[in-house]
């Protein structure tokens, strides 16, 4: 019950993860082993190196643009972008690797407050010097010289060159309607027609986390994490429907580079 009625999930999970007095993310750091959960930036560097090299091999694709956003959706502590840049900045012996680095321009779409302070710590941030009275200062990460934006919006983020949006971990944290089945049951059909028979099941769960365990995600509002199964298949059709005549290109990076891991550690 919300506003003395009822409230869809999307609603709800809006509320109970970014409410801005009270919402789960907005004040405080909620990953690593101290926090609620884990994620892969936070167990080995190698994962945003790796996330590092996609990102450039993608850039070469791109024809090597010599400028070029590269956004990142709920950025967390900032350890996947602070590892990338690291990285990409000091590889040695390649000017290609130089060149990719001095391209970016890095967008972190955060609208936790707390998170965006922890980012900028962590990115080593500071303001640039400048000289000129109209010249307005950006925010600079001394890691790779590459300056950095904040947003607390996609749509915020500049159009109009070449971009590559990182999202790990954050479509499972979106807001999402569920719907009792009716007559009408056609939509949702057409809706997951990329789904395996196998995986619209998975579609209407949710999960709260909370100190690393599963829990009522009606407990405690606030104090845990919401997580939607994520339909990776539309995600991928609706960004190239969204994309129209440009180039689109979606990679699922995740699965694949934690079997490596695995395989590495074996």
């Amino acid at each position: 019950m919300f506003r003395g009625g009822p409230i869809s999930v999307a609603e709800y999970m809006e509320e109970v993860l970014t409410n801005p007095k009270a919402g789960f993310y907005i004040n405080r750091d909620v990953f690593g082993a101290e926090g609620e959960f884990i994620t892969s930036p936070e167990v080995s560097q190698m994962f945003g190196e790796m996330v590092g090299v996609w990102a450039m091999c993608l850039w070469e694709q791109m024809g090597q643009p010599n400028r070029m956003n590269l956004v990142e959706l709920g950025p967390g502590r900032g350890t996947l972008m602070v590892d990338l840049l690291r990285w990409s900045f000091f590889f040695p012996g390649s000017a290609k690797f130089k060149s990719f680095t001095e391209s970016l321009h890095v967008h972190l779409v955060e609208c936790s407050p707390a998170l965006q302070k922890l980012q900028h710590q962590n990115l080593k941030c500071m303001a640039e010097d400048s000289t000129g009275e109209n010249v307005e200062k950006r925010t600079i990460s001394t890691l790779a010289g590459t300056p950095v934006s904040w947003h607390a919006a996609l749509e915020q983020v500049p159009s109009g060159i070449p971009t590559i949006i990182i999202a790990h971990e954050f479509c499972d944290a979106l807001p999402v309607h569920q719907f009792q089945p009716t007559p009408a049951t056609l939509f949702l059909v057409k809706r997951c027609k990329w789904a395996a028979a196998e995986e619209q099941e998975k579609l209407e769960h949710i999960e709260a986390i909370r100190k690393h365990k599963f829990i009522n995600i009606f407990d405690n509002l606030g104090t845990a994490d919401l997580s939607a199964y994520v339909d990776f298949s539309s995600v991928r059709h609706s960004a190239e429907e969204a994309s129209g005549a440009e180039p689109c290109h979606l990679g699922l990076l995740n699965s694949s580079l934690l079997k490596y891991f695995k395989h590495e550690n074996e």
